[in-house]
């Protein structure tokens, strides 16, 4: 049975999971059921194990035992998957594995590699009938990485005349807490849609990590034909650094902000800090203001969609804006070309300091200059941490509301869900979140006291990839 459980075990824990993406099964669920299918598979076989060593010290004692693991290779290499399956299990424990995630993923790849040549070793020597379903472990296996190298190369290195790599421009965001934002023009197409996020590799920083990021936004430049074709007076005031740019082909450009943690992204602000406070002329030109950068994607939740809501609440806590701003575009555009039934969006954004607006206020204004007309959006900012009056007086139009505190989210879901009422109850409210457990525990709380009341479809992006 540990063999067979084998087989779900690898399909869940792949990235590019084509049965997800078939049933809409987000990435978070498949992550719980590979933990899950993980236990269930070292549960048999330590089950299996213990039988084998209980029938082995009745036959022969523990002095039985040790011989009889020592002579057979057989007996060793099962020994082997055992102590291999072990660690991974350990080590997988939540306290280790948020503790120290990076050692985390080495020793548990290198667990891996053990357990399955153990295991078909096991199987093979004395063939076992269960050595096709190890086969078929290790070929999703293998077959997810190769896939993943092949997307790589496909979406980063550009051929021709001659090759080129993506680079990344980085810099510090203007103001608020730490945090940067990651600007990467892609060499090859790349179809921007809502709820995507994509893996960064920056070899400069890591050749061997690669982190998931919410993409918060997505620019296209326009092909060199699209700007020939505009008239003389336009044209004629492209910079000579954009029309650089312009290719055949349009190019899309993607957006990430990155809150500084521990690790990989504390050294990504260290490096675009330098960049941007270096005073010293000659060191400017090699300030690390751009990096070679692959990215592996896109991946998307395909279970999120939100076109035939009428009205759409969307939470967010500090840097979890990334991911509702792709959506509100999406709806805002669509609206306008009453390809969607939504008429009322808010965003309401928690964050701890009200200078973090800068991290996608050029973003925030975009938005409402499409909602010039139609005034369908809403936008709530609560500072949890006002250090003055100018956290809680700020502009930004008649449609942004600053609040110093946290959000009571039963007053917002009773506003959302008033004029739905007013209406006769016709149309249906979409509340997403994203942000810290505790923002969506509340969200989810207020959702279920009023789930009765009204059509109500609540929807979680936790983003947890460990």
């Amino acid at each position: 049975m540990a063999t067979v459980n084998m087989i779900p075990l690898f399909v869940c824990m792949m990235r590019n999971n084509y049965v997800g993406k078939a049933v809409g099964v987000p990435f978070n669920t498949w992550n719980l059921y590979h933990r899950w299918a993980g236990r269930i598979v070292a549960l048999e076989s330590f089950a299996h194990m213990g039988a084998w060593t209980v029938n082995q010290v009745d036959h022969s004692n523990w002095a039985g035992v040790g011989v009889a693991i020592k002579g057979s290779l057989f007996f060793q290499m099962g020994l082997m998957a055992e102590i291999a399956l072990f660690f991974l299990i350990f080590l997988s424990l939540s306290p280790l594995r948020h503790a120290h995630y990076q050692i985390f993923l080495a020793t548990h790849q290198l667990c891996i590699a053990f357990f399955l040549v153990g295991a078909w070793l096991h199987c093979h020597i004395d063939e076992l009938p269960h050595e096709k379903f190890v086969n078929i472990a290790i070929g999703i296996w293998a077959f997810e990485r190769l896939h993943r190298l092949v997307t790589i190369y496909r979406k980063n290195v550009r051929l021709g005349k001659g090759w080129s790599l993506n680079s990344a421009e980085v810099k510090v965001a203007p103001a608020g807490e730490d945090a940067v934002r990651v600007s990467i023009t892609m060499k090859k197409g790349w179809e921007f849609k809502p709820g995507q996020h994509a893996y960064l590799y920056v070899p400069r920083l890591s050749w061997t990590q690669s982190h998931p990021f919410s993409i918060a936004w997505s620019t296209t430049t326009p092909s060199l034909a699209e700007v020939q074709m505009q008239p003389l007076e336009v044209s004629s005031t492209t910079s000579l650094a954009h029309r650089n740019l312009l290719t055949s082909k349009p190019r899309t450009t993607i957006h990430f902000v990155i809150s500084r943690r521990h690790g990989f992204t504390g050294r990504l602000y260290r490096e675009a800090y330098k960049a941007a406070h270096s005073t010293d002329p000659e060191k400017v030109d090699i300030a690390p203001k751009r990096f070679l950068a692959f990215v592996e994607g896109p991946y998307c939740n395909e279970a999120h969609s939100f076109d035939s809501f009428s009205s759409l609440l969307f939470v967010a806590g500090g840097s979890g804006i990334t991911h509702p701003l792709g959506y509100i575009r999406h709806l805002l555009v669509a609206s306008s070309e009453g390809l969607v039934a939504a008429r009322r969006i808010k965003l309401a954004w928690v964050v701890r300091n009200s200078r973090n607006i800068s991290w996608v206020s050029d973003w925030l204004e975009e938005l409402w200059r499409l909602d010039a007309r139609r005034g369908m959006l809403e936008v709530e900012i609560y500072v949890t941490r006002p250090c003055s009056q100018y956290d809680t007086d700020m502009s930004g139009g008649p449609r942004v509301k600053w609040f110093a505190g946290r959000p009571q989210m039963e007053v917002i879901l009773a506003g959302m869900l008033a004029p739905t009422r007013m209406r006769g109850g016709r149309g249906a409210l979409a509340v997403n979140v994203c942000g810290p457990g505790s923002l969506a525990d509340n969200v989810r709380a207020a959702v279920r006291e009023r789930v009765d009341e009204a059509r109500i479809e609540f929807s979680e992006e936790s983003f947890t990839w460990s």
